[in-house]
């Protein structure tokens, strides 16, 4: 098998292409994070609300069913640093079964007096989903003060429920 070396790290030439578009990828991300979000957060403002496309909503608070998105790692970090329990729902917008079990975790948000439910798309922030080994989705994260204290990985909903309550008391 032929290979290229770099360095220490060698590559077949069969896996050169897609890993140059995962660096690419990375790199994108990066340099969106530093050179496009604070361009667009300094001429839109931000106001501190999250609509989705997809709902009925066109007021600039969030609906009721609708449960906030993280959009930065200093965003998420923020938000587990200053909540004593948070639930977060790892998603992505071509997961389907992300999308059946959306409406249960609505549910259950609504539920919950507790604790926070949030979502947090695994593609856009792939070093939080790298931290804390996120490879499956949908993977359900709770967190008291900070800290991960357990995982669920996939879309069964009697044994989401059971997690959930498991995790809030």
């Amino acid at each position: 098998m032929s290979t290229c070396c770099i360095g220490g790290v060698c590559i077949p030439y069969s896996a050169i292409v897609p890993f140059l578009l995962m660096c690419l990828k990375w790199g994108v991300g990066y340099l969106k994070s530093i050179f496009v979000a604070p361009v667009l957060t300094n001429k839109i403002g931000n106001t501190g609300t999250n609509r989705s496309s997809r709902t009925c909503c066109s007021s600039t608070t969030l609906c009721e069913d609708e449960l906030k998105s993280m959009e930065t790692t200093a965003e998420f970090d923020n938000v587990l640093s200053s909540r004593n329990k948070v639930i977060v729902k790892f998603t992505a917008s071509w997961c389907r079964p992300c999308q059946q079990i959306q409406p249960l975790f609505n549910q259950l948000s609504a539920k919950s007096r507790s604790t926070e439910f949030l979502t947090a798309d695994a593609d856009d922030l792939d070093e939080i989903a790298a931290r804390y080994k996120i490879a499956i989705l949908p993977t359900f994260a709770a967190f008291h003060s900070g800290k991960l204290v357990g995982k669920y990985v996939g879309s069964n909903e009697e044994k989401l429920k059971a997690w959930v309550s498991e995790m809030s008391t």
